[in-house]
């Protein structure tokens, strides 16, 4: 009967260390809640049906951006992938 005792203490200790959660990773990129991905569209960023100025860096090919290239928003301000 100690033994049953015994075993079932240490099966729920088991599975409580288990079920634990880890601790999320420390790290400085935003969640991905903030990001609005979009492509570049002349000089503009074209995310969802709009044009939005670039607040960081250019959409023009000759800064290193282009049409078709990644922009996104985040938190309102605008990054292109070209250099101003």
């Amino acid at each position: 009967m100690k033994l049953s005792y015994l075993s079932a203490g240490l099966l729920l200790g088991i599975t409580t260390a288990v079920a634990s959660p880890a601790e999320e990773p420390k790290t400085n990129l935003p969640r991905a809640g903030h990001y609005s991905y979009g492509k570049c569209n002349g000089t503009s960023c074209r995310s969802g049906f709009s044009n939005w100025k670039c607040d960081y860096g250019k959409c023009t090919k000759q800064s290193g951006g282009g049409d078709g290239k990644t922009c996104f928003n985040l938190d309102g301000k605008v990054h292109c992938p070209g250099k101003k």
